[in-house]
């Protein structure tokens, strides 16, 4: 998990967490990604620290050319409270599970590297900051 939020306003929540329990139908499957069934549709869900509009963008933008003949749904569920985006992945009741596992590991992997390269940008602009800060002292 990332401990720092890609929004600065919202404050970090890390701390409050304790410990995580998933219940109900929901199983983990790995790297971060959750599977399920909505009305006998297989589903992946994953979380991640991105504003919706940005995931909407980079999902829009992620290339599946061959992965799937099927139109994929994303369902961006925001939460502001805790600055984070649950995404649900799923394509019809035809679809294979691997073809699913794998829209859900592009996708997740499209948000890790965006989230990875904010934080990059932010380290990077404090460093900046505080590098110029001692030239003037």
């Amino acid at each position: 998990m990332i401990s720092i939020s890609s929004c600065p306003s919202r404050p970090d929540f890390t701390s409050w967490i304790d410990t995580i329990s998933v219940g109900g139908s929901i199983e983990y499957s790995g790297g971060g990604i959750y599977r399920s069934k909505q009305n006998d549709i297989p589903i992946r869900v994953f979380s991640t620290l991105l504003r919706p509009e940005m995931v909407f963008d980079l999902l829009d933008s992620v290339d599946i050319d061959g992965v799937s003949p099927m139109p994929v749904d994303a369902i961006l569920n925001p939460d502001p409270i805790l600055g984070v985006t649950t995404i649900t992945i799923s394509v019809d009741t035809s679809s294979e599970e691997s073809e699913l596992d794998e829209l859900a590991l592009i996708a997740y992997s499209a948000c890790l590297v965006k989230e990875m390269s904010l934080s990059l940008k932010k380290h990077q602009s404090h460093v900046s900051s505080d590098n110029d800060e001692n030239s003037i002292r």
